[in-house]
């Protein structure tokens, strides 16, 4: 039985190792059959980016030649030691024009990956670092003939991190010249989550900075580069219009929404009744979908990658959240900070209430701290967090959640909203109130928080007591302790209850409470829409399930 080697993206050691590898080498069959010089791919975070742009550079990467073959474009080095790494994969067994490209080009491969900086300086350093680690994969250039003292010196500098900042933004065009030298062979180069660094300087505040060094390291790379093969770019957000990639007009954008490498990130259905298969979890496909499927790209139906390895290998655990917890959500947090019709809606999507919005394929950072809202859902969009239901009359996208896995990350985000809105201590005192009969808190609350937080456009007109449903919801969820177990939306008696909070089987003594909600646009009509509600509760039978809980 292969195992399953979790977090390890490099794709040479996942061969070597024998571990359990979905084959998606038909990725280097599309990138070699694109006619793009510089190609960027969007796709959220732990979709597999990292470990397929490392299969890139194995399959495409000419090793330092050794003096036995030292002639100019020979890849004999590459097919003794990697060419086997591909043995028994698609691409294998593909034509000549395909295999012939194995080992052929010199390859340049950054990760920016985990570059969080606090300040400018230290993000510039660790540029920096990045870098020269890449010079120094090339430093046998150092022992080239051919190569001018000056040239090396400049290498040298680069190697040793003393160039100034200027000089970086020319460093790998510099290094894809002297790799053409040496080979005499055009460059592929790849850099792999691009925008993480990018949008770390917005969320600590010296965006404006940095992003001058990655426009004019991008440009110098990208656009003025003439020993440059191909490019592969990956990373989460398309932030074209902040400058990064203006001018590129090489430039090809593929994201969740293009049909284009859509099954070459996540996992499709036939690779998921393969692997669940292997290890013997046939009957877990079903609730797997519920939990990690739901997304859908390019018209392909997608899995968490993340997410099912690690159910595959821990499944003795039960199913649970395994991608939520694997990142920051800082980014999304700062996005809704501020904005309670953003917020509001996003409670509404627990109840299965569709958002609805253009996207902004050129994100802009500014447009997320404001809570533009078409940015905002494209960053949640673009970041796993919302999944495409179709389309409306008018063209905008229909987005909701995607699975159960990322529904547990919005009660946390809920929980989250609710707990700055209203001190955690008053909140338990109000509702121990409630359990005794003392409504009184509770009104001074609604009257003051709904005034202050809610919006009348902020309701959903067809179900328009789902926004405030589902606020309550979020601050219920911080009694879920040792006394108290909350319910929403659940079959009891004849129907459905909005809200139920019951005691432990502990505290069997302690009251219940069933929440109904009813709204009116009328406030002399408030009293006779709370007798509606009661007598909704009465008729239906709500109470059905506190009463077995004492039977």
């Amino acid at each position: 039985m292969k195992q399953i080697a979790i977090g390890n993206d490099d794709f040479k050691d996942l061969r070597k190792e024998d571990c359990y590898f979905v084959d998606k080498t038909y990725f280097i069959k599309d990138i070699i059959d694109t006619k793009a010089k510089v190609t960027l791919i969007t796709r959220p975070r732990r979709f597999g980016k990292t470990l397929n742009m490392s299969m890139l550079y194995y399959y495409f990467n000419c090793n330092k030649l050794s003096p036995a073959t030292k002639d100019a474009g020979s890849n004999r080095g590459f097919i003794e030691n990697n060419k086997n790494l591909f043995d028994d994969l698609f691409i294998s067994k593909q034509e000549d024009k395909y295999l012939n490209e194995c080992g052929k080009y010199p390859t340049i491969f950054i990760t920016f990956r985990g570059m969080e900086a606090q300040n400018y300086d230290s993000a510039v350093n660790t540029l920096k670092s990045r870098i020269s680690d890449e010079f120094e994969k090339h430093s046998y250039l150092l022992d080239n003939d051919k190569i001018s003292e000056r040239n090396k010196r400049k290498f040298n500098n680069f190697l040793n991190e003393i160039s100034d900042e200027e000089e970086y933004k020319e460093s790998l065009l510099f290094l894809s010249g002297l790799l053409e030298q040496h080979y005499g062979q055009k460059v592929i180069i790849l850099i792999d989550e691009y925008d993480k660094p990018i949008q770390n300087s917005f969320l600590n505040d010296y965006y404006d900075r940095f992003v001058k060094i990655v426009k004019g390291l991008f440009e110098n790379t990208f656009k003025t580069n003439p020993s440059l093969h191909k490019a592969i770019i990956t990373g989460i957000l398309r932030v074209a219009k902040e400058g990064i990639f203006s001018g590129l007009n090489n430039l090809e954008v593929h994201s969740i929404t293009n049909k284009v490498y859509s099954n070459h990130f996540g996992f499709s259905q036939e690779e998921i009744n393969e692997m669940f298969d292997y290890y013997g979890l046939e009957g877990k496909l079903e609730e797997a979908s519920l939990w990690y499927n739901g997304y859908n790209y390019g018209g392909n139906t997608i899995y968490n990658p993340w997410s099912i390895l690690n159910y595959c290998k821990f499944n003795e655990e039960g199913f649970k959240s395994y991608w939520v917890n694997s990142g920051s959500t800082d980014i999304i947090d700062l996005s809704v900070k501020n904005a309670s019709n953003i917020r509001n809606r996003l409670v509404g999507l627990l109840d299965g209430i569709a958002v609805k919005s253009s996207l902004a394929e050129e994100m802009i950072y500014s447009d997320i701290k404001n809570c533009i809202e078409d940015s905002v859902y494209t960053l949640l969009l673009y970041s796993g967090y919302l999944n495409i239901a179709g389309k409306d009359e008018h063209d905008r996208y229909i987005m909701k959640i995607p699975n159960k896995e990322v529904t547990f990350a919005y009660k946390t985000m809920i929980e989250r909203w609710a707990q700055n809105i209203l001190n955690l201590n008053y909140l338990v005192d109000m509702f121990a109130e409630i359990f005794d009969g003392n409504l009184e808190p509770l009104k001074s609350y609604v009257n003051d928080t709904f005034l202050r937080s809610f919006s009348y456009f902020d309701q959903n007109k067809a179900e328009p007591e789902i926004v405030y449903q589902a606020f309550f919801m979020g601050l219920l969820t911080q009694l879920n302790s040792d006394l108290y177990i909350v319910r929403s939306n659940r079959e009891s008696g004849f129907g459905r209850y909005a809200i139920c909070v019951y005691p432990k089987a502990i505290n069997k003594n302690k009251t219940g409470v069933i929440f109904e909600f009813k709204t009116t646009e009328n406030i002399d009509d408030l009293e006779k829409n709370a007798k509606t509600a009661l007598s909704q509760i009465n008729t239906m039978k709500y109470e059905t399930d506190l009463k077995n809980l004492r039977s």
